[in-house]
């Protein structure tokens, strides 16, 4: 999760002009965690030390966002089990079903002019 983002989740509780906004959040990875936080069962679960408090600050600043928005199922998915529930994340997928052209069109900038 990128700074402005972790910020705005955060800032948000606190500047009453903000709450009439609607947050919208894009995770593109495990939602601003070490790759390898992934792979533990709940990285969210871990409260100690800086790395607990960097987490539990990153699920605080998470559920100030009116929406999330995932790029895989599997990151929605991960992130509503991490939240026991609370994050209710939506999947917006960056790759179409539309078929694609086997080679780039030929382009004739001379017929263009």
């Amino acid at each position: 999760m990128e700074k402005e983002a972790l910020y705005w989740g955060l800032v948000r509780p606190r500047l009453p002009w903000v709450k009439d906004w609607i947050l919208i959040h894009e995770a593109h990875d495990v939602a601003g965690l070490d790759p390898q936080a992934s792979l533990e069962a709940n990285p969210f679960e871990l409260q100690s030390g800086a790395e607990g408090r960097r987490r539990q600050r990153l699920m605080k600043a998470l559920h100030n966002y009116d929406l999330i928005l995932c790029v895989s199922q599997a990151l929605a998915n991960d992130l509503m089990r991490w939240s026991d529930g609370s994050l209710r994340p939506h999947v917006v997928r960056h790759a179409s079903a539309l078929p694609r052209l086997p080679h780039p069109p030929r382009l004739d900038l001379l017929a263009t002019r």
